[in-house]
């Protein structure tokens, strides 16, 4: 006998339409689309050239694109973000936190809302000519030297200007320099004067020794000379008073402090 109704076994070799038949091959569609599908679930890849999803993507476990992903609308983490390479955006960064960074931060300009705390130095680079015209005020700057600039009404100023400084002279040699300048002179936007002067005095020449005879002995040698006729040996020879000279006492030399003030 040979059945060949619905629950026979030469019908079974079909796919029914009511899921009572599970796959046992593979599914070869031909190249054609499938249609009003609701669930698809599988156990291992889905491969194809385009995914397209109209409503929400549910993925579980890790998303790994090869190429470039591009996000037309906004992106939304609740977790953290790595990202291994170069990250380039074309328009504003806005973070309710911190950013930290292990490397150099570089823009433009940097704009602060509030207090701007630096750790180590700070080093500014814009060199700037005391006493030219800048804006607006309250810029920081530095002279070639590293003395820091501040522009002040309109012009660049130094603090030096309003610091006090000294130097001292010494019959016009140079013996204390004026710490800002580096010599005995005052820094630009200053004048010198006179805070100490100390006049030199001139200095006492050596005076030689003197040596004269004794008038005595002198007296006495001249009348045996006279008695013995001119016989000087037998007349006691003439003495002599020597005093002695004195050494040079050298001058003091005079002494000159100056302070730089504001013109």
């Amino acid at each position: 006998t040979y059945r060949v109704g619905y629950n026979s076994a030469l019908y079974s070799v079909f796919l029914r339409r009511d899921g009572t038949l599970p796959m046992t091959g593979e599914l070869n569609m031909g190249g054609n689309n499938i249609s009003n599908a609701k669930d698809i679930t599988a156990s291992g890849m889905i491969s194809s050239g385009i995914l397209k999803s109209t409503g929400l993507t549910d993925i579980g476990g890790q998303l790994l694109v090869t190429g470039t992903s591009l996000l037309k609308g906004a992106v939304s983490t609740n977790g953290s973000l790595t990202v291994d390479g170069i990250t380039t955006l074309k328009n504003s960064l806005t973070a309710s936190g911190n950013i930290t960074s292990s490397q150099k931060i570089q823009g433009v300009e940097l704009a602060s809302t509030g207090r701007t705390s630096v750790g180590e130095y700070l080093q500014i680079n814009g060199t700037a000519t005391e006493n030219t015209v800048c804006a607006p005020n309250g810029l920081q700057g530095r002279d070639t030297k590293g003395m820091l600039l501040s522009c002040v009404n309109g012009k660049w100023q130094s603090g030096a200007a309003n610091s006090l400084s000294m130097y001292a002279l010494s019959d016009s040699s140079c013996i204390s320099v004026n710490a800002l300048t580096g010599s005995c002179s005052c820094q630009t936007g200053t004048k010198a004067i006179s805070m100490v002067q100390i006049k030199g005095t001139p200095g006492v020449p050596a005076v030689p020794g003197t040596r004269r005879p004794d008038p005595e002995s002198q007296r006495r040698h001249d009348a045996c000379m006279h008695a013995s006729g001119g016989q000087q040996a037998s007349c006691p020879p003439v003495t002599y008073i020597t005093t002695p000279g004195t050494p040079a006492i050298p001058g003091t030399p005079g002494y000159g402090i100056y302070a730089c003030v504001k013109k």
